[in-house]
């Protein structure tokens, strides 16, 4: 299995929320800042992860289709060969030229059997991974909602997530109302660390 460099942002992501989250400790109103951070996070490398898997399928598709137009044309070369009168090749399984096709036969052979593994690998991941952002999406929805904004840095996506729950810019901790607190704690559960969430949703 390809690991995707998404995996070394992950990692790098974890160990910044755990220093931000010791700052929260110090600062309560944070962690609603802090859950809606990882939400959007957790949703964007799902996002990502299914952009690659989708990327290293097509290039499996594409490999696969090259590989199968090289073995057609090495079987046939293999049976023009085999068809020459033995006097042309006199010791024909020694004979440079078929022990050369034999050899290249058997590399594409197994080049074209790992290229397809390699394609039902990534195509069961892209499907497990759609699911699972199915799945967060059905929790995160009734809190959340992608918004376009116009100013983002380079390479960033016009769009940022908020809270459906709009909190007043004097309102040091603004809660949730009771429905949307329940819904994060279960929400939370679903998340890496999920502790902004959940102690976000415990603010009365």
């Amino acid at each position: 299995m390809r690991t995707f460099p998404i995996m070394r942002l992950l990692v790098l992501c974890a160990a910044l929320l755990k220093v931000t989250l010791l700052l929260a400790d110090e600062n309560p109103q944070n962690v609603r800042e802090l859950c809606r951070l990882e939400v959007a996070g957790t949703l964007l490398n799902l996002e990502n992860d299914i952009r690659l898997y989708k990327d290293q399928i097509s290039i499996a598709q594409q490999r696969g289709k090259d590989l199968r137009t090289r073995l057609v044309s090495l079987e046939r070369d293999y049976t023009a060969l085999k068809q020459m009168p033995p006097t042309a090749i006199p010791a024909f399984d020694v004979d440079e030229r078929v022990v050369s096709l034999r050899y290249s036969l058997q590399s594409v052979r197994v080049e074209l059997d790992e290229n397809e593994k390699n394609r039902e690998s990534n195509q069961a991941m892209l499907l497990k991974t759609e699911a699972r952002l199915k799945q967060l999406n059905s929790l995160v929805e009734p809190l959340f909602v992608w918004s376009q904004v116009s100013r983002v840095p380079d390479g960033a996506l016009p769009r940022q997530l908020t809270y459906r729950h709009a909190c007043s810019a004097y309102h040091l901790l603004c809660p949730l109302p009771t429905p949307d607190a329940t819904a994060l704690v279960k929400l939370a559960k679903e998340l890496a660390t999920g502790l902004p969430c959940e102690r976000y949703s415990s603010i009365h």
